[in-house]
């Protein structure tokens, strides 16, 4: 069984603070469930030794960024590098602490810029990875349940809000080939669902990774297919989440694991194939006609052909190519236009993701 040799993650899971309020014990489990599966032969193949696992009482702001140095020290050159973190983030709007931080295990909020670790030193961390390719996933800002805040542990510091916002996102994904993928907008708590043994992220994200993400038939997920599954699963299952997502400069839908321990299909070809999409049309139409003015519609049309060119597919297509008279003609053409070229899923899937559960 092949290895995904070229692979190395930092997984960090937090849930007992020293100063902090706790989280729940499935922080914990999230973090060794996703360790154990990027571990696994049979599944993301990485090699156990490239897979650095801190947990809890060991995950002190020293031996994070000493976890993140091993993974510059190991992930080099071709590598792909992946950083897994859930525990408390938190950020203030103002005042000396203004900024961002991950919240280790023993953070002291009297004397949080020496012993958390601010978006500015995760930062330059993250650039010391030589890694062509690096993933962070990010569940910073935790729920106990549905309805229940787990993340009210900041009650000697009521000017500290819980979770990151988008701006340290932004940061911490620029660079060629680097991603952040967090679990939920800046405002939104990340949740447990009832009798779920992982935070919904994390559950959707161990699901991608046992076989449901699209594959292509090669023995490889890519890093799109995974992101695509996980945001479309999140929200149909609790709409109150919504999981963010930002690259700057990646230029192609790059394999960030095997697929069930590099399981190619009979038939590759047949993976290629554009999707079919169970969708009523005239419901889809109806759905941007109503939602985007003409402007809107030219940015849907980039989008599309963006994703479509990630995936190997050069088609080049606008507003204008697409033709028509009035908005209602026009998004009626885009979407014949498509449909002809069996291409309609990419625009049905853009659309999913705007609007989640309208279509």
């Amino acid at each position: 069984m092949p290895n995904f040799i070229q692979g190395y993650a930092l997984v960090l899971g937090i849930a007992n603070y020293t100063a902090v309020r706790s989280l729940p014990e499935t922080v914990l489990k999230d973090a060794r469930d996703i360790a154990a599966l990027l571990r696994q032969p049979d599944r993301a193949g990485y090699p156990a030794d490239h897979v650095r696992l801190i947990l809890d009482h060991d995950a002190t702001r020293q031996s994070i960024l000493d976890g993140l140095a091993w993974l510059a020290a190991s992930a080099q050159g071709g590598a792909t590098a992946l950083v897994y973190y859930s525990g408390h983030g938190g950020r203030f709007d103002s005042g000396p602490n203004q900024g961002n931080y991950l919240i280790s295990v023993d953070t002291r909020l009297d004397a949080l810029r020496a012993t958390a670790i601010s978006g500015d030193e995760l930062t330059a961390a993250l650039r010391a990875i030589a890694a062509d390719r690096l993933v962070v996933l990010l569940d910073a800002c935790h729920s106990g349940g549905t309805g229940e805040a787990k993340d009210a542990g900041f009650a000697d510091a009521p000017e500290m809000k819980g979770g990151l916002d988008s701006r340290v996102y932004d940061q911490l994904a620029q660079g060629a080939g680097r991603a952040v993928f967090a679990s939920s907008k800046t405002g939104e708590l990340s949740y447990v669902l009832p009798g779920a043994p992982n935070s919904l992220f994390t559950q959707v994200i161990l699901e991608a990774l046992n076989g449901k993400a699209r594959q292509r038939g090669d023995g490889l997920l890519r890093l799109f297919d995974i992101v695509e599954y996980v945001w479309d699963e999140v929200p149909r299952r609790y709409p109150q989440q919504h999981p963010i997502f930002k690259a700057q400069d990646i230029d192609s839908n790059f394999p960030l694991a095997l697929y069930l321990g590099g399981q190619k299909a009979l038939e590759p070809a047949a993976a290629l194939t554009p999707l079919q999409t169970a969708v009523d049309r005239v419901q889809l139409r109806d759905l941007i006609v109503a939602r985007k003015n003409l402007e809107d519609l030219e940015l849907l049309c980039d989008d599309v052909e963006n994703e479509m060119h990630r995936d190997g597919i050069d088609l080049q297509f606008d507003m204008e190519a697409v033709g028509g008279q009035g908005k209602a003609v026009r998004v009626k053409r885009l979407i014949e236009y498509l449909d002809r070229r069996g291409r309609l899923a990419y625009l049905v899937r853009a659309i999913r993701k705007e609007y989640p559960g309208e279509i």
